[in-house]
């Protein structure tokens, strides 16, 4: 392979093969030593100065995606995957969806397991105390817990709300002290959730039906490691690739249809190149085939190693049980394979040449909701500590709160706050707007019994539709408001009049007013 697929140097700077020969009794031992061993290699490239987007771990599939991804996300990593972390397969999603089951029914023995194993795979109690916490928190409850988590005994006290309820579950077992997107995309379907009037009695349901397959992903831009396939990765580099599992040869197994002489009305059927059928198949359409996957193979992994540009670092399985991939690359190298660590060429230091601190060591900062610490997300908009932020994001999230429920409002600048989105000084802002605000006399009118409320209902006439913010009908009286953020300009109060002017076609007293957040 070696021999025929060749790239052409296109620097003259030095670069590094790192080569970690893994000893692994089966599949799941060697995958899950690669993902230590790949945590390692991030932290040294850290320490470098590399910064974690100048990593990219590249995989065969989106089951190992998500598995290093879940790996690396729960050991403090930032990640960004743009195959899709799935919040049904994370541990800290199983732990949440049993603990409200426990909520709704404390004698359930099946939640009181699943949420107790969700703590063990999480190496969240001592590996050899795992079997008996799980045994007895199935038989004994909450109580079983207080030896390892003493707030445990709050767990199912009554909750104002499902968001106050999720947030103190995650804080009982210590989730909220290291960032974690999985334990941020489980609030954020709660909260989602509870703003569509959702109860605690449907909740399970809800979240088997539709959160079990939200995606869990950070922002694109964000200072984070990307996982994603090989497929996706093409035309792309990066300043290190780490490649944790085998990039293992697959034959195609896809259908093609073959003449079929045993069926009267069948001349042809579809029929999958697989083992057990390859009698079937003519030998030269099967060595047609079976060259074809070979060629794939090979091209998949050309471009999965010729991505990085300083630093390429693979993890194989010991020569014992080599793959394709191991083959190839002992053969290559011309070792033995056993297990260990083979470095080719010279490291290279960042571009800046600046001795940085590995990102995993940033003390985050953290904010307070009831008895909660809330980490702030590593997705944080550029300059958010000193307040600053995109203006529309700031009028886009405004609108948003404000077109939700009154009482629900100041929970939600919470959210805001929690997720990174708002600085402490844009949060007092925002407070500071929602007193203004609510203070407003044309406002005072939704608290009315015989008001009805519309928000961002679409106005059509003709090929044109407008959607002011918000519609207030009473009895005899029909008020527009629109929000708008900025200074105060003309064109404002034209859009306004708009408004008011197809209304009036339909109602007598429309009236209308800006107000500037």
């Amino acid at each position: 392979m070696s021999n025929r697929v060749h790239q052409k140097a296109t620097k003259e700077e030095l670069g590094e093969v790192i080569i970690d020969v893994i000893e692994g009794e089966d599949a799941g031992d060697f995958k899950a030593l690669a993902c230590e061993k790949t945590l390692e290699r991030i932290k040294e490239l850290g320490k470098r100065g590399f910064d974690y987007s100048d990593i990219a771990i590249l995989v065969r599939g989106n089951a190992d995606g998500k598995l290093i991804a879940n790996y690396l996300t729960n050991n403090g990593c930032p990640v960004f995957t743009s195959d899709g972390l799935i919040l049904g397969n994370s541990h800290e999603g199983k732990l949440l969806h049993a603990a409200f089951k426990m909520y709704l029914n404390p004698e359930d023995k099946t939640s009181r397991f699943a949420l107790a194993h969700s703590l063990v795979r999480q190496n969240k109690v001592p590996s050899e105390e795992g079997f008996i916490l799980e045994k007895s928190t199935a038989s004994f409850g909450v109580s079983a817990l207080l030896k390892h988590f003493p707030k445990a005994s709050q767990l199912l006290r009554p909750a104002d709300s499902l968001f106050d309820f999720a947030v103190r579950a995650f804080d009982i077992f210590g989730y909220l002290d290291t960032p974690n997107a999985s334990v941020d995309a489980a609030l954020d379907a709660v909260y989602e959730y509870q703003n569509r009037e959702g109860t605690f009695a449907n909740l399970p349901i809800w979240w088997k039906e539709e959160a079990v397959n939200k995606p869990i992903q950070t922002h694109a831009n964000a200072s984070a490691i990307r996982v994603m396939t090989v497929h996706k990765c093409k035309g792309l580099e990066f300043e290190h690739v780490i490649v944790p599992f085998d990039i293992n040869y697959k034959k195609d197994s896809s259908e093609h249809w073959l003449e079929f002489p045993y069926h009267d009305e069948l001349e042809r059927m579809p029929v999958s190149f697989t083992k057990e059928n390859l009698d079937l198949f003519e030998k030269d359409h099967a060595l047609e085939l079976e060259t074809k996957s070979r060629f794939d193979w090979m091209n998949m992994v050309y471009v999965a190693l010729t991505r990085p540009v300083c630093g390429l670092h693979i993890m194989l399985k010991e020569a014992k049980k080599p793959t394709n991939l191991s083959k190839a690359v002992f053969d290559h190298l011309g070792i033995e394979g056993a297990a260990g660590q083979y470095i080719i060429g010279q490291e290279v230091m960042p571009k800046d040449k600046k001795e940085a601190k590995a990102e995993s060591d940033r003390i985050l900062p953290k904010t307070t909701i009831g008895a909660a610490k809330l980490k702030m997300a590593l997705s944080a908009p550029k300059n958010w500590q000193e307040g600053g932020i995109d203006p529309r994001k700031w009028g886009t999230a405004i609108h948003r709160i404000l077109q939700g429920p009154k009482e629900k409002r100041r929970q939600s600048l919470e959210r805001l706050y929690r997720s990174g989105a708002f600085s402490i000084a844009l949060s007092e802002r925002a407070h500071h707007v929602l007193d203004q605000i609510g203070a407003h006399k044309a406002l005072s009118l939704l608290d009315k019994k015989n008001a009805s409320v519309y928000t961002e209902r679409s106005l059509v006439n003709g090929e044109h539709f407008y959607r002011p913010d918000l519609i207030i009908e009473l009895e005899q009286q029909l008020i527009v408001i629109d929000y708008k953020t900025g200074v105060p300009k003309e064109k404002d109060q034209q859009q306004l009049n708009e408004y008011i002017n197809l209304l009036s076609a339909r109602f007598e007293n429309v009236e209308g007013e800006l107000l500037y957040i």
